[in-house]
Order: structure tokens, then C-alpha cells, then sequence
């Protein structure tokens, strides 16, 4: 037996442990559980790598713009950045999201469903040629910054960071995470949940925006007028006024991406998500409903395309949360004036 799997790795068949010996009984020794168990913390991610493992939305977004040039000057700079941000942090301690890299992919979700529903609410509307009824890309991309915004301020209110000898705290206010770590040689760091957490996050998430949203894309979308950044804020602050065009769409994204979350935990069988409570939320309550959520099975861009592009914003049942959630999330708003057109 021996010559033979000298024979099969000399051919390359099978090919010898790329790691040595020493690395590898070094990584089984930290994989064997402990009791009480030991956080090791959650490691440091390059901001590309995490957008590599969302490449499912990545790609739907970019069929959407449909621009090369206008995708990678303002939407792909935004998705880094946002990763710096958040890297794996979940969304959520208990609820909705809760592993890790849980809010960066409920962030996306979110902001590229709402660009689905706007976009999908355009097809269904009768345009007249000679008004150009064509929505204006930057109040698109507008949508886009408000739905992986809204939950950003989560990184302030509710999640404290540190490093593994909880010597070092992260500010957000300073640098992305990943920035902070590599600047302190910070591997692997550790997650604090915020006692009293509810909605405090709706009041800081405007004015971290910036973070994600670069310069020269603010500067874009508000040479002409200042609607979009008016309505981004608005969104963040989950206080839109009459002429906001934009925040319904988010609320129904973040509601599609709540529901979907949590109807995944209840097949995966997780006690917590078995109360009467989380099964109403995801969808799974014993009573009739008048309208039916349909989200997207699997991962693939081409379900994510094909089922969220169109589903209707009036169509998004209410994501109703209880006492002992942990986000509670707004009602939608009356519908508001369209977009504007060029």
C-alpha cells in the first residue's frame, strides 16, 4: 500500500499537504474544543475576498447598471468600502443575520433588492417617449447607497470591537475595520454586543455614509440638484419627507431580506427561531396571509434577478416585530412623487 501512494503522489495524483507539518498540528490543536469554549475572535478579511463571497449579488447588481463604467466608478468603490467597514460583523446578536459576516450580507441584499424594486416599479409604469421617461442613473444609485447604509450606524450603538487582549478599541468614526486592524497588527478581534440596543442605530447610520459613499459619487449625484443626498439622509434617519422617492423601496428590500433570513434559520431547525413569534416573522405563522413573500431560494444571481426584480413594493407583506426583537423595522410609507426624469 505505501509504494503505492509514494507512485500516486510522485504522478500527482495526490499531491502532499500544502501547509507543513508543524502549521497543520498547530491548526488541529486550536480546533479542538475547550470547555468553557475560548473565542479565538473573528478573523481580518481583505475588503475584495468578502465581496468575492457575495460575487451572487456583485453580478446582479452589475447586470442591473448595465454600465461598466458608471458600476465600477461609483457602485464597486462603495461595496469595498462598506466591507472595510463592517468586514464580518453580523448583523445582529439574536435576530435576523446573527453569524458572522452577517451584516455586510444583509447590507448588500438590501441595497440591491431596492434597486430591483425601484427598477422593477419603472417596467410596470407606461412612459411616453417624448417626456424621456428614463429615471436618472444617480437617483438609482441613490437607492443603492441608502440600502447599504441602513444599517451602518449597528457598527456604533450596537457592536463594540477589540482586539483578542481587548487592549485596543476599534473607532468607526476613525477607520474601516480592516484599516484599524492592519494598522495595528490586529489578526483576529473580538465582538461586544451594546446593552439597550433597539433602533439607537437609526440616528447614527447618516452620518457614517460617508464611509461608504465616496467623494467624487456624492459630488455626481448632487450636481444637478441635492434631492438624492436630502433622501439618502432621510432614509437613514428613517424620517422620509413627502417628496422622498426612495426610502420605500429600502424599507421593502430591508423587510425581503429580514423575512429570507430568518425563514433559512427555521429550516436549518434553530430553537431560537422556533417561538411562534420568529416563525410569524419569517412567514411560517399557522395564519392565512391575503398576499404570499416570494424570495429567492438559493444564491444564484440569475434567482435573485428573476424573483426580486419583480416583486412589487406594494406587494412586500409588513415585517411586524415584537418586543423582543432586536431591529424593528418601519412601516411603508404612502407612495410618493416619481423619480426624477431626464
Amino acid at each position: 500500500m505505501i509504494p503505492l501512494l509514494n507512485f500516486l503522489k510522485k504522478i500527482g495524483f495526490l499531491s502532499a499537504p500544502s501547509q507543513p507539518p508543524e502549521t497543520l498540528k498547530e491548526h488541529n490543536y486550536l480546533l479542538i474544543p475547550r470547555y468553557p469554549p475560548v473565542d479565538f475572535g473573528t478573523p481580518v478579511c481583505k475588503p475584495e475576498i468578502l465581496l468575492e463571497r457575495n460575487r451572487d449579488i456583485v453580478d446582479s447588481l452589475m447586470e442591473i447598471v448595465s454600465n461598466r463604467q458608471l458600476f465600477d466608478e461609483h457602485y464597486l468603490p462603495a461595496m469595498l468600502r462598506l466591507a472595510n467597514m463592517v468586514q464580518l460583523l453580523p448583523a445582529s446578536a439574536t435576530h435576523h443575520h446573527r453569524a458572522k459576516g452577517g451584516l455586510l450580507r444583509h447590507s448588500l441584499e438590501v441595497g440591491l433588492w431596492a434597486v430591483q424594486l425601484a427598477e422593477g416599479e419603472r417596467a410596470r409604469e407606461v412612459v411616453i417617449p417624448q417626456q424621456g421617461g428614463i429615471i436618472d442613473p444617480r437617483w438609482i444609485f441613490a437607492v443603492f447607497i441608502a440600502g447599504i447604509g441602513h444599517d451602518l450606524g449597528k457598527i456604533v450603538t450596537d457592536i463594540t470591537v477589540t482586539d483578542c487582549q481587548q487592549e485596543l478599541k476599534w473607532s468607526p468614526y476613525l477607520d474601516g475595520l480592516y484599516d484599524w486592524s492592519i494598522q495595528n497588527d490586529v489578526g483576529n478581534y473580538l465582538i461586544h454586543w451594546q446593552e439597550g440596543r433597539g433602533k439607537r442605530h437609526v440616528t447614527i447610520s447618516s452620518t457614517l455614509i460617508n464611509t461608504v459613499m465616496k467623494q467624487d459619487s456624492l459630488n455626481w449625484i448632487s450636481e444637478d440638484r441635492n434631492d438624492e443626498v436630502i433622501w439618502i439622509h432621510e432614509s437613514l434617519n428613517s424620517n422620509p419627507g413627502e417628496t422622498n422617492n426612495i426610502h420605500r423601496f429600502v424599507v421593502a428590500a430591508d423587510q425581503l431580506s429580514v423575512r429570507k433570513d430568518l425563514k433559512s434559520l427555521v429550516r436549518l431547525g434553530l430553537e431560537a427561531d422556533k417561538s411562534p413569534g420568529a416563525l410569524q416573522r419569517a412567514g411560517s405563522s399557522s395564519e392565512n396571509t391575503s398576499k404570499k413573500l416570494v424570495v429567492p431560494r438559493n444564491n444564484s444571481s440569475a434567482t435573485h434577478g428573476n424573483l426580486l426584480g419583480q416583486v412589487a413594493v406594494s406587494d412586500v407583506p409588513q415585517h411586524t416585530p415584537s418586543a423582543s426583537d432586536e431591529s424593528q423595522h418601519d412601516q411603508l410609507p404612502h407612495r410618493a412623487t416619481p423619480a426624477r426624469q431626464k
